[in-house]
């Protein structure tokens, strides 16, 4: 069921690199029921990791990791 009203956060970061945590954290938007949305760029090219977390009224914050190969913009 898709999950409404969560606050879903999103978090760069490219193993091997200091980043400060704040900095990078972006805040998706709901864009429709269970979808949400946000923009941003990468400063580098190499792999990155993307962090999403989603938390609601209904469930724990739920970090998920995923890993991106960056051209070199």
């Amino acid at each position: 069921a898709p999950l409404q009203d969560a606050r879903v956060t999103i978090m760069r970061r490219m193993p091997g690199m200091e980043h400060p945590e704040d900095k990078d954290m972006l805040i998706a938007e709901a864009t429709g029921p269970g979808q949400y949305t946000t923009h941003t760029a990468f400063a580098m090219g190499g792999k990155w990791n993307v962090i999403v977390t989603v938390a609601s009224e209904q469930t724990d914050a739920q970090p998920l990791t995923f890993s991106l190969e960056v051209e070199q913009p």
